[in-house]
């Protein structure tokens, strides 16, 4: 029995490297055991063109995303150019990103006019465009942001109270791209609630949280018109996904004490922010309090979340093709007794951003980018005011002189958009 299987493959970005003539031996002939060296530049732009992203889509907020180059990603395990270890970014073999310079040398074949490749080579390169923080998603119900249980005695026994765990989205994780040792971080907040069902219950006690990171990955032959959710590869036959867990950390909680909750009192909080010398001081300490209750508890989580050893963290990013969300999923364990215990497991969305050096970009900017902002600044090509335009025949169907270009065999750099090349870090 046969098995079907479907494959796509795409070039969304292709420039072309001309070489300048006068670097090229006179004859064309190259020697045995001679080195040429043929410098080159190019522009890796931070947005592809909108022709690259044709087919129908959900709405504009797709469309920009689609048109965001795409990281490199399921390159797997290499050896990097200084000696370092490049991190695996937990792709699957379905879904690949790649980045090359390609050389090729040819020659004109005399039989048929044509060019023949007689060598070639390629060198991989790692991309990491610049991603900022995108919208949080919309209408997607598989994430958990808030749990409450009743919390019992025992088994068969009556109610101490309900407990309340509650957290919103993490901040970003910002991954450095130029910087390989650096590790993205970001902090979680739990907020609980106990409410007693009378004044001589204490809150229960709580045990330890537990954290850990999920990749997803989306992939699909045929272009996606939206932004995937957890389950959507089940109404889509032509999506996959594909998704892995890795265990970030386990704490003890034996620091964090329960709080009984306080009315706001106008006079202590206007003394707590003159005592402060701040007014926001005064604001926050007031809407803190305003909305708890005298008979119930109060406690706050601090959760550190740290990049995985070991384990590279591509920036959240959905193309045509391919497709890279992370999930948080945060455990918290409450000691109800010495035999009883309970949990509450939240499901958060956790966005990855990344940011190039600005000592890099700082130069680029006063070195490189007034040239390319020059090359890609519109021209007219109308003749200057009071010139007659010289016909075809006159100039033996060439351009008015003042059209020409000053250097013939010196081509400008490849490359489009008129984005700062500081957007990108290129390693």
């Amino acid at each position: 029995m046969g098995t079907a299987r479907s494959e796509v493959r795409r070039v969304f970005l292709k420039m072309n490297q001309p070489v300048d003539e006068t670097m090229l031996p006179v004859p064309r002939i190259a020697l045995k055991g001679m080195q040429y060296t043929f410098p080159f530049s190019f522009v890796v732009p931070d947005q592809l063109l909108d022709s690259h992203c044709g087919h129908i889509l959900q709405n504009d907020v797709v469309r920009q995303a689609h048109l965001q180059l795409p990281p490199t990603m399921g390159t797997g395990k290499a050896i990097n150019q200084d000696g370092s270890l490049e991190l695996d970014d937990v792709t699957p073999d379905m879904a690949k990103i790649r980045y090359g310079i390609k050389v090729r040398v040819t020659r004109r074949r005399e039989a048929d006019g044509k060019q023949a490749v007689i060598a070639e080579d390629q060198r991989n390169l790692h991309v990491t465009p610049h991603y900022v923080e995108a919208p949080p998603p919309m209408d997607d119900n598989t994430f958990v942001f808030k749990k409450e249980k009743e919390v019992r005695k025992g088994l068969f026994k009556g109610k101490l109270g309900r407990l309340i765990v509650q957290a919103d989205p993490p901040r970003p994780m910002e991954n450095k791209s130029h910087d390989s040792k650096h590790r993205a971080s970001t902090t979680a907040t739990l907020n609980l609630t106990f409410i007693p069902t009378d004044d001589a219950t204490e809150p229960p006690k709580l045990g330890n949280v537990t954290t850990k990171l999920k990749y997803r990955t989306f992939y699909s032959t045929k272009s996606i018109n939206i932004i995937p959710q957890r389950k959507s590869h089940l109404i889509d036959p032509y999506m996959g996904q594909y998704q892995e867990t890795i265990t970030l950390s386990s704490r003890a909680l034996n620091g964090i004490k329960w709080r009984r909750g306080r009315i706001a009192d106008p006079e202590h909080d206007s003394t707590y922010g003159s005592r402060r010398g701040s007014d926001m001081s005064d604001c926050a300490s007031t809407s803190s309090y305003s909305t708890e209750s005298p008979n119930h508890y109060y406690a706050e989580i601090l959760v550190p979340v740290s990049q995985p050893q070991n384990k590279a963290l591509p920036p959240t990013f959905q193309s045509c093709h391919v497709g890279r969300q992370y999930e948080l999923d945060i455990s918290l364990s409450v000691d109800i007794s010495s035999r009883l215990k309970s949990s509450f497991n939240l499901k958060l969305p956790l966005q990855v951003t990344s940011s190039g050096e600005n000592n890099l970009s700082a130069q680029l900017e006063a070195e490189e980018l007034p040239g390319f902002e020059e090359f890609f600044t519109p021209r007219s090509i109308a003749p200057p005011a009071g010139m007659r335009l010289p016909s075809f025949a006159e100039e033996g169907g060439q351009l008015p002189a003042h059209m020409m270009s000053n250097n013939a065999n010196m081509a400008p750099p490849p490359g489009y958009g008129i984005h700062p090349v500081r957007m990108l870090n290129v390693t």
